[in-house]
């Protein structure tokens, strides 16, 4: 019996999307036209981000966890991952390089649960996805040196992990560490993990009807192509960015 498609998710996907490629425009627009009224609405977008990500995330580890060639899927992400690193880091002379984004992460996120996910399907669902949003809370500020529970409490990490170059993709970047888009493992790995044990429900079909039901074809569209507008979103930005500064 073939499986029904979940139309939901690429929805989903499609809007996380739109609103990263949204975010990026408000940047890209204030960065080439030196405008304060678009850097404060990219500023004031940044505090919706978590929802963002959570969402974008959250849909690829549902995506992984009812796939089966999460190892190979990784490994032609990384692959491509890779080639953005390269093109960004001769396009803007090793400034504005990708050096561990959103794709490098959703690719070792992939290969990683490719391994672990026996672990994964031995755990509460339910009880994995409180424990990975505790988790993702009490790490979210890792990068800055401390774990805690936002203001309230802060335990500081020894500074011998920030002082190598070679730990940035976990979560511990040196002083000098660059990178235009930066998603490490920590702490964006438990969103990705509260998507496979949201995908434990999948698999067992105990997801409600209207997941099935299709309602924005432009959203679905963004959805299935999300890889291709993810990468392709900023240069055009930027070349439309740059056509109207020359011809204004």
């Amino acid at each position: 019996m073939e499986k029904r498609r979940i139309h939901l998710l690429d929805e989903l996907r499609g809007f996380a999307v739109v609103c990263m490629v949204l975010h990026h425009s408000l940047l890209s627009i204030a960065d080439i036209f030196r405008s304060q009224f678009f850097m404060d609405a990219f500023n004031f977008l940044c505090y919706f981000q978590p929802i963002i990500w959570l969402v974008f995330f959250g849909v690829s580890g549902i995506s992984s966890s009812i796939s089966e060639n999460n190892l190979k899927r990784g490994g032609k992400l990384f692959g491509i991952a890779l080639v953005i690193t390269a093109v960004t880091f001769g396009y803007f002379n090793g400034k504005m390089t990708i050096v561990f984004g959103a794709l490098h992460f959703l690719a070792v996120s992939m290969m990683i649960y490719h391994f672990i996910k026996p672990l994964i399907r031995k755990i509460n669902p339910l009880a994995g996805i409180v424990v990975c949003f505790l988790l993702f809370a009490f790490t979210y500020e890792i990068y800055r040196g401390y774990v805690g529970v936002f203001d309230f409490v802060q335990i500081n990490l020894p500074r011998a992990l920030y002082r190598t170059d070679f730990l940035f993709w976990l979560g511990f970047p040196s002083a000098g560490f660059m990178s235009a888009d930066y998603f490490p493992l920590l702490p964006y790995i438990f969103l990705f993990l509260i998507g496979t044990f949201v995908g434990t429900y999948v698999e067992r079909g105990r997801i409600p009807a209207f997941a099935y039901k299709k309602r924005s074809s432009f959203l679905r569209f963004m959805g299935k192509n999300a890889l291709i507008v993810y990468i392709a979103h900023q240069p055009i930005i930027y070349a439309i960015c740059y056509v109207v500064k020359w011809l204004v």
